[in-house]
């Protein structure tokens, strides 16, 4: 859900797609990563990108909280 978020995307359903994801941020955390995310979108509707992502594959690490996603 969250990659489709992220890497799935076009210069009309950044904004929204931006604001869910926030929405789904603990609260100490939006601070930080807010800027990072409208740069994001910024640069998609500014170079008027498009993707698509299709994951594959995801790697659990739970000792250290990570999941690496892998896919296409």
């Amino acid at each position: 859900y969250y990659t489709r978020l992220i890497y799935s995307i076009t210069p009309e359903s950044v904004d929204t797609q931006i604001d869910t994801l926030l929405f789904h941020v603990p609260p100490q955390f939006i601070d930080e990563l807010k800027p990072e995310l409208i740069n994001y979108a910024d640069a998609i509707k500014e170079k008027n990108l498009m993707s698509t992502f299709y994951p594959i594959d995801f790697l659990v690490d739970e000792d250290n909280l990570k999941l690496d996603v892998t896919g296409d």
